[in-house]
């Protein structure tokens, strides 16, 4: 175990405080007052450290926070949000605790652990005099867990300003691999009018929303492609009235997920302009791409390659692997800024109550943070 490992071990009671107190503080996505009283608490801590803390108020959602530390005119962004999937009063059944080194809370490892590490990185640098290889944009949103709604375009505001972007999501369970590819997500919500007719007396009058939607249903099987990993899901759906009436309406919600461009491009028109197989029947579909994917680019990989080396540096065993899920990394690395996500806690069970964080792996995740900002200014230099 490396010197900078053990001193940060020693200071496992204050970090782990931190995290109490955010965990314990509930911020689901939708109540701004008690997001805000999260971001709150991360602002003051950023203050504490002297970093330069700008508030970005939102009206529907929690507000943003950007904090600088350092000079120059070169940044690299660090990302992490604050809000949740778990709505208020989740505490009372599942209390932060921890239990042979398991750490247990709403919002723990998805995403407040991440957050955690990345402050304490930060403090960790100013208290042992380092500097960082160029200035520290630390941005925190809280839209994230809906798609990053009101955070969307500050994101890559400063995702253009920058030479790098870490985003501190959950690491891959059970080991703690760096999520290198995600894929995009589309999401469309398909609605089907047909006629109404007695089931029983003059069916033949009758076109059934339903029939028609499991014809749909074949069809948008038939654009998935195991090999290229798209899927297409229909996670909802809601129509008819009785089993003795030809149902006249129904409303589908669909999920596409795409590792490249090449294949949204390819599925979503398709999706987008489904047409009815009976012709007596009508369909309406809305939505597209949320996310776009976030691809094993040169610069992305470069980057891993970078963040690999430094843990190895520190005695860490790093790998990198692809998940389904998406996250504001999407949102960076299509704009081809090199981008690294997973760099959070090492856990697991997000947005279920296993939801956990290993809290022997967080000194080494925030001595790894601290390597990154001491030591990578761009993916193109010598680190």
């Amino acid at each position: 175990m490396s010197e900078l490992i053990r001193t940060i071990r020693r200071r496992e009671h204050e970090y782990l405080q931190l995290l109490k107190e955010l965990v314990e503080l509930e911020s689901p996505t939708h109540d701004k007052k008690l997001v805000d009283l999260a971001v709150d608490r991360v602002e003051r801590f950023f203050r504490e450290q002297e970093a330069r803390v700008t508030r970005i108020p939102q009206q529907e959602y929690g507000d943003n926070l950007i904090a600088e530390w350092g000079e120059g005119e070169r940044q690299l962004l660090f990302i992490g949000h604050i809000d949740t999937v778990w709505e208020q009063g989740t505490i009372r059944r599942m209390p932060f605790a921890i239990e042979n080194g398991v750490l247990r809370g709403p919002g723990c490892y998805d995403m407040k652990a991440g957050i955690v590490q990345g402050l304490y990185a930060l403090k960790m640098m100013k208290e042992l005099a380092l500097s960082p290889k160029c200035k520290i944009v630390f941005l925190i949103n809280s839209d994230e867990e809906i798609g990053s709604p009101g955070s969307r375009s500050l994101i890559e505001e400063q995702a253009r300003k920058s030479e790098c972007v870490l985003v501190a999501e959950g690491a891959i369970p059970p080991d703690g691999r760096l999520k290198i590819e995600r894929k995009g997500c589309g999401f469309f919500e398909m609605t089907i009018h047909g006629i109404a007719a007695h089931a029983g007396v003059n069916p033949q009058d009758g076109a059934s929303a339903i029939h028609e939607f499991a014809r749909q249903v074949r069809y948008l099987e038939s654009l998935a492609d195991e090999d290229k990993g798209t899927t297409i899901n229909v996670g909802f759906v809601q129509g008819g009235t009785r089993a003795n009436v030809v149902a006249d309406r129904l409303t589908a919600k669909i999920d596409l997920r795409v590792r490249t461009m090449e294949e949204a491009e390819r599925v979503v028109p398709l999706i987008q302009g489904l047409r009815p197989i009976d012709p007596r029947t009508q369909i309406y579909v809305q939505g597209g791409m949320n996310r776009p994917p976030m691809e094993r680019t040169e610069g992305n990989m470069k980057l891993f390659g970078k963040v690999r080396k430094l843990a190895a540096d520190l005695g860490i065993e790093l790998d990198g692997d692809s998940t389904g899920g998406m996250s504001d990394a999407n949102l960076t690395s299509a704009l081809g800024v090199p981008t690294i996500d997973g760099l959070g806690a090492v856990g697991g069970g997000g947005h279920s109550e296993n939801e956990h964080v290993l809290v022997s792996y967080m000194p080494e995740r925030i001595a790894l943070l601290v390597r990154i900002f001491s030591e990578i200014g761009s993916v193109d230099e010598g680190s």
